[in-house]
């Protein structure tokens, strides 16, 4: 029976193809695969570029003398990671014009910016480097150090590195994008503000908040449960229990091991 099947598929009469059919199918194979180099390569579409440090700046703005001292903060901010080492190298495309941020981030294109770890490269949203600002497009929590938002980005790009792609992909967000804005330092959302609608059981609705509590569970992790990074991320840890530990911790003067239970680790 299978061997039946399987001859009338292979000696089945195929219809023909007109030539419309043909050129269009030919077009969307050559821009589909233009599309995808163009994601691995997008330097093309800026016409300024710019190599500090281990950062190459590619922008569709002229780039500033002042991007030295974003970089100089944004490294110091990564060498705070164990995963940090200074012969990484990162790219980074500063996207002003919405179009390239569609074209580059669809999904991401009014963030702050995005970290393309398939591809290695990093897209920012617009800056003004001179003051070293990031922003979005949100209408509130939507300025930024630019600095702090190149140290998030690329500190994803070093947990890629470091975990494997697999492993990357299979952490919970409030991991991945905790332990980044713990790198990055300087959250969105207000720190004193945040620990205390925590405490209180109350939220707020912006994405910035949510954002606050990842980084305040990821610090309570890595400082407060004395986890080592590399722990952290292999650790099976509740993120709830990790927020009941911030909260004990600034009420009840009491470490809770988020893990469960009391105690440290």
């Amino acid at each position: 029976m299978i061997r039946r099947v399987l001859n009338a598929i292979k000696h089945r009469k195929r219809k023909p193809r007109s030539r419309l059919y043909r050129y269009t199918n030919w077009t969307l194979t050559v821009l589909g695969f233009g599309y995808v180099l163009l994601l691995f390569f997008p330097s093309s579409l800026f016409a300024h570029s710019a190599r500090v440090g281990q950062f190459t700046f590619y922008s569709d703005r002229p780039i500033p003398a002042h991007i030295e001292s974003v970089v100089e903060q944004a490294t110091a901010r990564l060498a705070t990671s164990p995963l940090y080492a200074d012969t990484d190298t990162f790219d980074v495309c500063i996207a002003a014009d919405r179009w390239r941020r569609v074209l580059l981030i669809p999904r991401a294109r009014g963030a702050f910016g995005a970290a393309m770890v398939w591809t290695g490269n990093t897209v920012l949203n617009r800056c003004d480097i001179s003051k070293n600002t990031c922003l979005n497009d949100q209408p509130e929590f939507n300025r930024r150090p630019m600095h702090v938002v190149l140290a998030h980005e690329c500190t994803h790009h070093l947990m890629a590195d470091h975990l494997g792609m697999i492993a990357y992909l299979r952490l919970p967000e409030w991991k991945n994008e905790g332990y980044c804005e713990y790198v990055a330092d300087s959250p969105s959302f207000d720190i004193s503000e945040g620990e205390a609608l925590i405490r209180n059981g109350k939220s707020h609705k912006s994405h910035a908040f949510r954002y606050l509590r990842y980084f305040v569970a990821v610090r309570s992790c890595i400082e407060e449960n004395g986890l080592e990074p590399r722990q952290f991320f292999t650790a099976p840890l509740d993120f709830e229990k990790s927020l009941d530990a911030v909260r004990q911790a600034r009420g009840d003067n009491k470490t809770v091991n988020p893990i469960g239970g009391s105690g440290g680790f």
